[in-house]
């Protein structure tokens, strides 16, 4: 009675399960406590009546966003009311990657992801390298190995060899529509989007004996 107090509440914010705590967010009150308030101190009151006290209290729920290897991640990870639409979280790749993914609490391959927090979120992004096809075509008469589409993988390399069939013989070989002449083979060093390369065989040059009865013999070679 006329007693000096100064009630406040400890021991908030109080965990209510995984990624979900409860949040104090102030106080209803009658008698000598104030009938509202915020926080979790009431200030200095004296005591002259029956009185009481009500903590007022709010969900919150936590979101963890984070990348796997090659690419990042942009979230404002933390704590958020139970309810908030609207947050956005966003992957990016790393040079030469592309994004897969989102997996946890959410199985997805919009980017960005757009949350409602109704529930806690624990967000990991997949990446993965980014593969182009090397187109490889061969002209009549020999052939290139590998042929067709080849997918390789962003900054690597690979080989293609040559092999005209008998009697003929590479006369140019095109990368990327520019010629650069007769060669057995060709590599491409740190592939990126989107070579190709062609080859063209000639026939190997024949000769001609022309025998004359009267005069001399001559000799002719024919491409």
């Amino acid at each position: 009675w006329n007693s000096l107090l100064s009630p406040f509440l400890a021991g908030s914010p109080q965990p209510a399960g995984p990624g979900t705590q409860q949040v104090c967010i102030g106080w209803t009150g009658t008698g000598d406590v104030p009938p509202f308030g915020t926080g979790t101190g009431i200030g200095a009151l004296t005591l002259s009546n029956a009185s009481s006290i009500a903590w007022n209290w709010k969900t919150q729920v936590l979101l963890t966003a984070a990348a796997g290897p090659n690419g990042g991640v942009t979230a404002s990870n933390g704590w958020y009311d139970l309810g908030t639409p609207g947050v956005v979280v966003s992957a990016t790749p790393s040079n030469g990657y592309r994004f897969v993914s989102w997996s946890g609490t959410v199985t997805s391959t919009n980017n960005p992801l757009v949350l409602t927090m109704i529930q806690a979120h624990n967000l990991t992004a997949t990446f993965a390298l980014n593969l182009y096809p090397v187109v490889a075509t061969a002209g009549p008469n020999g052939a290139i190995l590998p042929s067709g589409t080849n997918l390789v993988g962003h900054g690597s390399n690979i080989a293609f060899t040559l092999f005209p069939n008998p009697s003929y013989h590479v006369s140019n070989v095109v990368v990327d529509a520019v010629g650069i002449g007769p060669t057995g083979s060709y590599t491409f060093a740190n592939v990126v989007p989107d070579p190709t390369i062609y080859v063209f065989f000639a026939h190997d040059p024949v000769a001609l004996l022309v025998t004359a009865t009267f005069g001399e013999q001559r000799w002719w070679a024919s491409a």
